[in-house]
């Protein structure tokens, strides 16, 4: 019986080598999450770069500078949307004697394209000082869009975003710009 317990015993990990192997365990563990937040990174930029591509061809020609008010005005009169409060504010948006201040699309199921091609109206519009675009389906894509877009629209004094699913860290990021320019 005593010999059965000594044999047991010299079979047993010594304790050093238990830690060792607790220390491998925890610095595989560390490695693996390393390796998967990068691989999350690269995809995040992947997708980021994929996106960008996808550029229309109106937001392609807007970027190029060859995208007049007149011209976007009609280009979105020739385009078809399924949505035509959307249609009808685009239009509103970008028509040479444009006097439209208020535009209220709340609830209307407006996208990140729809977003875009909102982004780029603002960019030739002058007088829109009110923009409703709560309760949509409008994510960090197209809430950046509209960003980037309301930095050079002096005239804007509003924009509802809230019930879109946007991050919180673009949400607050975008809510700390919107209220250092006065748009909430």
């Amino acid at each position: 019986m005593l010999e059965e317990l000594d044999r047991a015993w010299e079979e047993l990990p010594a304790k050093e080598e238990v830690q060792k192997l607790e220390a491998e365990r925890r610095s595989e563990e560390v490695k693996r999450k390393r390796y998967e937040e990068e691989q999350q990174r690269q995809h995040k930029a992947k997708q980021q770069r994929l996106e960008e591509e996808r550029l229309t061809d109106e937001e392609q020609r807007w970027k190029s500078g060859n995208l007049s008010r007149a011209k976007l005005h009609a280009q979105f009169k020739a385009r078809r949307f399924g949505n035509e409060k959307l249609k009808e504010a685009l239009l509103a948006l970008t028509q040479p004697n444009a006097s439209i201040t208020e535009i209220d699309l709340d609830g209307q199921g407006l996208d990140d394209e729809n977003a875009s091609l909102i982004a780029m109206a603002l960019k030739v519009n002058s007088t829109l000082a009110y923009l409703q675009l709560e309760n949509n389906k409008i994510t960090d894509q197209g809430a950046t869009s509209l960003a980037k877009a309301l930095r050079t629209n002096s005239t804007m004094t509003y924009v509802g975003l809230w019930g879109n699913t946007i991050s919180q860290e673009l949400r607050e990021s975008l809510y700390a710009e919107f209220r250092d320019r006065g748009y909430l």
